[in-house]
């Protein structure tokens, strides 16, 4: 797919082809590990994502050295981040994972 400017890319963090990865290989059942594993796979697909369109991050001003820096991208995260998404584009159930009611009951 091809995405239309480098600064779109650089600022969003969730793509068709990521959703797609989450619908087809996404699985409840996922143990601590696994989770983790499908995090990096998502990671890749957006550090491809970024690369293919020549994405920079965003610049911020430092005040203590008075210069300006590159950020560091988004990625997804181990954390509630991934869920939110879930969510917010209706890929899961309401149930947690069982992965994450273990570590985070």
């Amino acid at each position: 797919m091809s995405y239309p400017t480098s600064r779109i890319i650089a600022t969003k963090t969730w793509y068709p082809e990521m959703l797609e990865h989450i619908r087809k290989n996404w699985n409840m059942d996922f143990d601590w590990l696994d989770y983790i594993k499908f995090v990096k796979s998502l990671n890749k697909i957006l550090d491809k994502i970024r690369k293919e369109g020549h994405a920079k991050p965003a610049m911020f001003f430092c005040k203590t050295c008075n210069k300006r820096h590159e950020s560091n991208f988004s990625e997804v995260s181990v954390g509630i981040r991934l869920f939110e998404t879930f969510f917010k584009f209706k890929l899961l159930g309401i149930r947690r994972p069982p992965c994450l009611v273990e570590k985070y009951p």
